[in-house]
């Protein structure tokens, strides 16, 4: 069972997990929580011989994890990724082309580190932006 950190945690003489803890369902002092939430619509519409389609989506997944034994309550580990969903498709006669469609898709992540002691992947932010044109 690790109890000390960095140079003072000795591998090979850590002591062993007593058999309360073995057997309870409690959770360790390092453990890992994860949170997920998601928002999704998707709309339909029929206009004349067109046909419109609307998506969008945000989901928001953060990340704790606690991997200090002598301080259990600071994150080693603690994300917020953020994710915004976009895809807008027209289907219908555009130019006089019955079968036709158009549309875009797009997409934006923010990344950010919070309040913790390790920082494996650095804040980022990504926009994307592409569009569709069938015949």
């Amino acid at each position: 069972m690790q109890v000390k950190e960095g140079a003072s945690d000795d591998v090979k003489n850590r002591p062993v997990v007593p058999e309360s803890e073995l057997n309870s369902y409690a959770l360790s002092p390092l453990h890992q929580h994860i949170q997920h939430y998601r928002l999704y619509t998707n709309q339909h519409y029929l206009l004349g011989g067109s046909v419109l389609d609307a998506s969008l989506g945000f989901q928001q997944n953060i990340r704790r994890e606690y991997n200090h034994p002598t301080d259990p309550s600071q994150a080693g580990l603690f994300l917020r990724l953020n994710t915004m969903k976009l895809w807008h498709p027209v289907a219908g006669p555009f130019f006089f082309e019955p079968g036709a469609s158009v549309g875009v898709n797009g997409m934006v992540q923010d990344n950010k580190s919070l309040d913790a002691t390790d920082f494996p992947i650095p804040d980022y932010r990504l926009s994307d932006l592409g569009y569709l044109s069938l015949r």
